[in-house]
């Protein structure tokens, strides 16, 4: 008996003809009725039929962390994007340093450090490089020189 499968989130999963599939398939794997049309298309429980995904952005990379918060990584591009853990969770910018976890507005610093080393971690993310390069043009300082400005506003 040939049996078809997809991920929760839709995914397909493939194709199994036995009926060992749903060990083969795992716990989670949701039995649809056929493969998608095009590859791309998830499984809409709901409508109980193939669909084409809802647009999202896939360009620049997209950042994600598990369950609990640890950082998994950044992953660029369509066929990157199809790679994510289920469970995962997308994030707006990545950590200053792998070992953060996210809180759920933001990276928590490192045990250990101090404020001054949490400022300078909060200075690397994304939001303030664009904001230091703005300044530096406006002010016609180098990035460094902002930076530096910005850093002793901050621990005052």
């Amino acid at each position: 008996m040939i049996r078809y499968f997809a991920r929760p989130a839709g995914r397909y999963m493939g194709v199994f003809d036995g009926e060992d599939a749903n060990s083969a398939m795992g716990p989670d794997a949701i039995e649809v009725s056929g493969p998608p049309e095009q590859p791309d298309q998830i499984w809409d429980s709901t409508a109980g039929a193939w669909v084409d995904p809802p647009p999202s952005p896939v360009s620049g990379p997209h950042y994600f962390v598990d369950g609990v918060g640890n950082y998994l990584g950044g992953f660029d591009g369509a066929e990157a994007l199809a790679a994510v853990p289920v469970g995962a969770e997308e994030v707006p910018f990545p950590p200053a340093h792998a070992a953060q976890a996210w809180n759920g507005t933001g990276w928590e610093p490192l045990p250990g450090t101090s404020a001054q080393n949490e400022i300078d971690v909060a200075v690397e993310q994304p939001e303030w490089s664009a904001l230091v390069g703005v300044l530096s043009d406006m002010l016609g300082e180098t990035k460094a020189a902002v930076l530096a400005r910005l850093k002793a506003k901050i621990a005052a």
